[in-house]
């Protein structure tokens, strides 16, 4: 059950860090200040497990791999059903172009 609770805590804690960063770069501080309470609760959390047993580092770090994903795959889908992209740096990052890039799009 230990094991669950580390990779769902640490699924949760690294989707909530995608979310962070997108909020961090819209500059909406009421939402990037409660998502930052939330990332340091589940921190502790799941740092409070791993010291106890360090076989939790296995399952939390398979965790931490599939939030991540998630919350990239949830930011792409937001970034479908709107006009403007996710964040401001996903939208520059579309716009550079790269120099080995010949194409005109």
């Amino acid at each position: 059950m230990t094991y669950l609770l580390a990779f769902g805590g640490m699924a949760v804690l690294d989707f909530i860090w995608g979310q962070y960063t997108v909020v961090i770069i819209k500059k909406e501080a009421h939402r990037a200040s409660f998502l930052a309470l939330g990332i340091f609760f589940l921190n502790a959390l799941v740092t409070v497990g791993y010291t106890e047993d360090h076989w939790i580092i296995m399952p939390a770090a398979a965790g931490a791999y599939l939030g991540t994903y998630l919350s990239v795959v949830v930011d792409r889908a937001r970034c479908r059903t709107r006009t403007e992209p996710p964040s401001r740096l996903s939208g520059w990052l579309r716009s550079v172009r790269r120099p080995f890039d010949l194409s005109p799009f």
